[in-house]
């Protein structure tokens, strides 16, 4: 439930260096290789559930065809910035917004805004609100850097935004490892890397219960790293009881950290009763 009120009182607190647990900096862009990843995954015609995050992974999942696309993340900020996202790339035709814009940058974009659902119009008020309270340089409080050059081709096919305006996404502000509410089905779901934040052996169980209970039958999870290189040894254990894991190729990385592990899928077993 979106409280704009709430929200903004915890964009100060952000912007005060107080972050909460549901209201963070968000990555700017990707940290993550999804050309390479999702050359080994066929989204085309499939529903997907994806983690919010920087917003290029749903706008990969819909740039490769992908049928329909909801969305997830603790973390509420991530709701905003996927909407200021999107409208930078249909208004202004570029697949990012400035990195060290200003509150002027965002009301100019505003004034360009038409609103297409009730999603867009509480993320235009909040940003609308937001304009009106702080005079702010985003970057020094909203932003995560990440070392990975701005694709500034992908998003410019018109076909993206007639996407998501016919399937509107869904956005569900859930921990994944935490108590769901969703009764949709889904052939993929991307969780990015969110199992390296997930500290006991109990929330990884209720991960795992929760991805097995929202694939289908043939269902994928698609997980990637960023601080390891593949799953830790509790994860496999626990993961292995409902899934079996495989692992995409490692590559070479172009801009210093060497060879990585682009991640792994997890894909369900049959359980029998």
């Amino acid at each position: 439930m979106i409280n704009i009120d709430e929200d903004i009182d915890n964009t100060f607190k952000l912007i005060d260096g107080r972050e909460t647990s549901h209201f963070s900096p968000v990555y700017f862009s990707t940290n993550e290789c999804l050309d390479d990843i999702f050359s080994y995954i066929d989204v085309e015609g499939k529903n997907v559930l994806s983690v919010i995050g920087s917003g290029d992974q749903a706008f990969h999942l819909y740039d490769r065809g992908a049928k329909k696309v909801d969305l997830f993340d603790i973390n509420k900020m991530a709701f905003y910035y996927y909407y200021l996202r999107l409208w930078t790339m249909r208004y202004l035709k570029k697949s990012y917004p400035d990195y060290n814009m200003n509150t002027k940058y965002i009301e100019s974009l505003l004034e360009l805004v038409e609103v297409k659902s009730n999603d867009e119009k509480n993320a235009y008020n909040y940003w609308k609100k937001f304009v009106n309270s702080y005079d702010v340089r985003c970057s020094d409080f909203l932003f995560i850097s990440s070392f990975l050059d701005l694709d500034e081709h992908l998003y410019d096919d018109s076909g993206l935004f007639e996407k998501i305006e016919k399937y509107q996404p869904r956005f569900y502000h859930i921990d994944i490892a935490g108590h769901i509410n969703i009764n949709s089905k889904y052939d993929i779901i991307y969780t990015s890397n969110i199992h390296e934040y997930i500290d006991n052996d109990e929330k990884f169980k209720i991960y795992r219960n929760n991805l097995y209970k929202l694939l289908n039958r043939k269902g994928i999870v698609v997980s990637t790293n960023v601080m390891d290189d593949g799953p830790y040894e509790d994860e496999k254990k626990i993961m292995s009881k409902k899934f079996k894991c495989s692992h995409f190729p490692n590559i070479s990385y172009d801009y210093g950290i060497g060879i990585t592990s682009l991640g792994y899928c997890y894909s369900k077993k049959k359980i029998h009763l």
